[in-house]
């Protein structure tokens, strides 16, 4: 790795390219301060050289799974992410590559939790949507790996092990996220405070707001903004707070104008489906991320109708059971529910979070 000794810069070259093709990439990396989380400060296990992309991809999942108090997978492409908590390791995954199976190719995976040989399998054996053995994934992020995991990934370069790229970075309880971030433009560098809390009431414990029924609205210390924070429609969410709470935080790791939807599986387990990304008007963020929420349920409808691929149904094969069961709960007084009553069925119970005001379109 590029580091800076003696006060002396030193850059290593990245990859066979930066951002695009055309790009060379370099990479400076300082030790100035213990314990940060970086993407760039881990220890490689398996895999060739990472890329710029690869680093950028990796510090947004590493970002969004190190805030998350649940045991998580953020599968992150091109810096958006899809994302999903459970205590099963393996069931979180699979939901959150159930978000978007196509988009999840060549991705990014954190995990905040130690990597389990069973998760490992389903990335490295399972078939991909052509039917290939291995879910093509670049670059593995975890704080440490369970006994075999290493010895699994190493002993053979097969499909799904070839180009993994496999990372430890420490337990997350010895680690902080920096205070401040840069951004750069020709001629000048910003340094601005990190986005480091989910509401303005200071750190992630929101239990307090999210139980109220109505939103606060609450000065800002640095803007002087009066901001309103919470709930804003009529109707309640039907899930426990920590939905809502679980939505935000995927609002925050998305570009604005952002906009996610998610729902609650059971106790501490929730599964964002549906995202807006990085749209000019917040109403095409809103149609994308229902569109995208519409597409993982017509799929999840599919694979519990018995009418799924021999790929769909591998994807997710520990939830099949749920799927035929407790997911659908809310649907069984239907005697034959159509996709379409099942995808509203599920998005009436769901919840939206944007990253500013809202409004109808």
């Amino acid at each position: 790795m590029g580091d800076i000794s003696d006060g002396v810069p030193r850059k290593e070259q990245l990859g066979r390219y930066g951002e695009n093709w055309h790009q060379k990439a370099f990479l400076v990396k300082s030790d100035d301060e213990p314990g940060l989380l970086s993407a760039a400060r881990v220890e490689q296990f398996h895999g060739t050289s990472m890329g710029l992309n690869n680093y950028v991809d990796g510090q947004a999942a590493l970002d969004l799974s190190y805030e998350t108090p649940q045991p998580c997978a953020v599968i992150v492409k091109h810096t958006a992410a899809s994302y999903a908590t459970d205590q099963n390791q393996v069931k979180a995954l699979e939901r959150s590559w159930q978000t978007d199976p196509e988009a999840s190719f060549g991705s990014v995976i954190a995990f905040n939790r130690p990597l389990e040989l069973e998760t490992a399998r389903v990335i490295t054996e399972r078939p991909d949507a052509e039917g290939k053995i291995g879910w093509f994934v670049e670059v593995i992020y975890a704080p440490d790996y369970d006994d075999g995991v290493l010895d699994y990934i190493n002993a053979s370069k097969g499909p799904g092990k070839k180009n993994l790229r496999v990372l430890k970075t420490g337990p997350f309880s010895e680690l902080h996220q920096a205070d401040q971030e840069l951004r750069y433009i020709p001629g000048a560098v910003f340094v601005q405070d990190r986005d480091s809390t989910l509401y303005l009431l200071g750190g992630n414990d929101s239990t307090e707001l999210l139980s109220l029924s109505t939103p606060i609205v609450m000065q800002d210390d640095n803007s002087g903004k009066d901001l309103t924070v919470g709930v804003v429609t009529e109707r309640q969410p039907e899930s426990s707070p920590g939905l809502v709470d679980f939505v935000i935080r995927g609002v925050k790791h998305t570009k604005s104008n952002a906009i996610t939807i998610a729902r609650e599986l059971g106790p501490g387990r929730y599964q964002q489906i549906g995202q807006g990304v990085g749209q000019r008007k917040r109403n095409k963020s809103t149609r994308d991320a229902i569109e995208s929420a519409a597409e993982v349920l017509a799929l999840e409808y599919r694979i519990g109708a018995g009418q799924g691929s021999v790929f769909e149904n591998a994807m997710i094969e520990s939830q099949r059971v749920e799927i035929n069961g407790s997911v659908n709960r809310h649907i069984l007084s239907f005697a034959e529910p159509s996709e379409e009553t099942y995808v509203f069925s599920v998005l009436q119970r769901s919840v939206l979070g944007s990253d500013a005001f809202y409004f109808s379109f």
